[in-house]
């Protein structure tokens, strides 16, 4: 694990050397585009996102493996907020909207943590429209453009369909994507086939050219992982200056991360690219000191702008049509959605080597206490009382003495020091214990001697948190509990369930050298649908096409 540390060193060295060679502004900036299913939503709806990053120095590397995602109210106040990993520079998650949202555009906003430091200019902002027909809405005036010189996407001729431009209820259409001379696309591309919607606002998503003449770097990338950040303080408040925090992950496995705090009292450390919430224990150096985590996300923009819906008459047919569509669909089964089976990650990994000796507790008779399995069962182990306190020293394999004052005692895979608490573990509780009787050295810490303590259910709460320990369920990325599935029909397929699917394809990251041929169903709902196609080629150029078919 000297890696991760080495990873941060590297990053930060980098960093300040390309400042001091090219200049601020010719640091590395990462371009984000965020593509969605639908713009035109009610509250209740699922709208899914695809993500791609690439920086401006080498659209191959990557530079950032996670996004910010914030879904933004017309008050800029954060409503919903996700992370998602990235891989290859990809990414696709979705955003449930609350059934409490009012009527108004919103805006996805979405960064890395690369890109705080030149400014939310560089942000992207992808606009979409909830309507709540349950509560009333008053138009604000006029609708603001907020279109920009941003890049434009380079035209791009795909050839989206095999067939007709009119299609039955139900009937197949294939896509295939190809270039000018009909040869197909390489890249990596999301593909968006819905009923087409009038537009209520001044749709945009653009990356403008950052104001400022000086970057300060302040916030390390994601670069091979999830930064986690945090901030320091003394009894009086004050900045605990060069003082050591430790990290260590309750479970199955054992490891342990040290951080030092700068001027600023500021400590990071770099986690494993994962999904879900991580477990984690900090060790602070005193009880008397405290510790705040960052808030990795911006909570909405410091400059607001004032974009309104304006809804005329052929928006409102289309409104009352899909709301009938989308309350009838609701009383059944929505095969669009697919829930997906979340299986728990367990981390088992173990820093040191193999323990020289390990006692599985059931293979002998039930003890009194975890001190008595020492005395009687671990030798190598003394677990001594000195006054009032207890004492723990691990004897040498070879030289038969005790071989320091500084033994790695872990607990359920967290460092462990109350040696008092420890000895009230329940016996019964407590599954095995390793043992290493020889010095290890490993990152800054030197072991003399390690005891690994494993309770039944590899929890830690089988002992109380030391005075100077915080714990908390830190979120990585989010896992995604659905996913869009693509309806098929088979032949003489005649299900009496109305298809009522208004967002009639999906799928977030399509390679055509590898799909060459996509397939995807009508619905029961006739209507002009547009397909959307957009992504890098392998050039790092973005393409973007939107073409029209029409359902009978």
């Amino acid at each position: 694990m000297l890696k991760i540390k080495n990873i941060l060193l590297f990053v930060f060295a980098t960093v300040f050397q390309l400042s001091a060679q090219v200049g601020d502004n010719n640091l590395p900036k990462e371009i984000l585009r965020v593509n969605v299913s639908q713009e035109l939503l009610f509250p209740g709806d699922v709208v899914w996102l695809s993500v791609f990053c690439i920086n401006s120095f080498d659209d191959h590397r990557e530079l950032s493996k996670l996004v910010f995602v914030e879904l933004i109210n017309e008050k800029n106040a954060s409503v919903v907020r996700k992370k998602i990993n990235l891989l290859n520079r990809t990414g696709n998650s979705y955003i449930e909207l609350p059934d409490s949202l009012s009527t108004g555009v919103y805006t996805i906003l979405a960064y890395t943590n690369w890109m705080k430091n030149f400014g939310e200019e560089y942000f992207s902002q992808t606009q979409i429209a909830i309507v709540n027909p349950t509560k009333p809405y008053t138009e604000k005036g006029d609708v603001q453009d907020r279109n920009t010189d941003s890049e434009k996407p380079i035209a791009v001729n795909i050839k989206a369909f095999l067939g007709n431009l009119i299609y039955k209820k139900r009937e197949q259409v294939n896509i295939k994507l190809v270039n000018e001379n009909n040869e197909l696309l390489d890249g990596n591309f999301s593909i968006a086939v819905k009923r087409k919607e009038p537009q209520l606002f001044s749709l945009m998503e653009t990356i403008l050219t950052s104001t400022k003449n000086k970057i300060e770097i302040t916030t390390l990338p994601d670069y091979k992982g999830i930064r986690v950040s945090g901030f320091l303080s003394d009894i009086n408040n004050a900045e605990a200056v060069n003082e050591e925090v430790l990290l260590s992950f309750p479970g199955s496995g054992t490891d342990l991360f040290s951080a030092r705090t700068n001027e600023l009292g500021e400590f990071h450390f770099l986690l494993e690219p994962e999904f879900g919430g991580k477990d984690l224990v900090f060790t602070l150096p005193s009880n008397k000191m405290k510790l705040k985590l960052e808030d990795p996300f911006v909570n909405g923009l410091k400059s607001s702008f004032n974009t309104s819906i304006k809804i005329d008459s052929s928006a409102i047919g289309f409104l009352k049509e899909k709301y009938f569509y989308w309350q009838l669909s609701q009383k059944f089964d929505r095969p669009e959605i697919q829930k997906i089976e979340l299986v728990e990650e367990v981390e088992s990994s173990i820093f040191y080597s193999e323990p020289r000796q390990s006692y599985k507790i059931d293979d002998y008779i039930l003890l009194d206490s975890i001190v008595e399995y020492f005395h009687e069962l671990i030798p190598s182990v003394h677990f001594y009382r000195v006054k009032k306190n207890y004492e723990i020293s691990v004897i040498g394999r070879k030289s038969k003495i005790k071989l320091g004052e500084n033994p790695g005692i872990f607990v359920d895979g967290v460092y462990y020091t109350d040696f008092d608490n420890l000895a009230k573990i329940p016996a019964e509780e407590v599954d095995r214990i390793d043992v290493l009787w020889e010095n290890y050295y490993y990152k800054d810490f030197t072991f003399n001697g390690i005891v690994d303590i494993r309770t039944k259910k590899e929890d830690f709460f089988a002992v109380r948190l030391q005075d100077n320990m915080v714990r908390v369920i830190y979120p990585l990325a989010n896992r995604n509990s659905m996913q869009f599935k693509n309806t098929e029909y088979i032949e003489n397929d005649f299900s009496y369930q109305p298809d009522l699917r208004y967002l009639l394809f999906w799928e977030p990251n399509v390679d055509p050298k590898q799909s060459k041929e996509l397939t995807f169903y009508t619905s029961d709902v006739s209507g002009i649908y547009e397909t959307t196609i957009s992504g890098y080629s392998k050039n790092g150029d973005w393409l973007e096409l939107k073409n029209e078919f029409e359902v009978k």
